[in-house]
């Protein structure tokens, strides 16, 4: 008999909600990558409206400065259409980054579109 079936551990909502309360995007993550992580974390959370507390989280941790303005310039903004804008500057800042620096941009781009296609497996 396994072990946790013979005991009911249960999870401290508090203490989950306070993970899920300091997570922060890593540099270089993609936005797709810490809001997968970010639905995770949210699970036993038992938020009574889990996309405004997403959004609201990556609001106040993402490393974009540029989407931070947007959301705060939006307060109507749905957690759908934080994610295109992040995705959307996202390639922006990657074709600048190319563009500025012509002798990486093969290599930059091929690592993108690997990420890319992992996340939609």
């Amino acid at each position: 008999m396994k072990l946790n079936m013979c005991f009911d551990l249960k999870k401290n909502v508090e203490i989950e909600i306070f993970k899920f309360q300091q997570a922060r995007q890593n540099p270089g993550e993609t936005m797709n990558l810490y809001h997968s992580r970010l639905r995770k974390l949210e699970a036993p959370c038992k938020f009574t409206d889990v996309n405004k507390e997403i959004k609201s989280q990556i609001n106040q941790s993402c490393t974009s400065q540029h989407l931070h303005w947007k959301t705060l310039r939006d307060s109507n903004m749905t957690l759908k259409t934080l994610l295109a804008e992040a995705r959307v500057l996202e390639v922006s800042e990657q074709q600048a980054t190319n563009i500025e620096s012509p002798e990486t941009a093969n290599a930059t781009l091929v690592t993108s579109e690997v990420k890319t296609a992992r996340f939609f497996k």
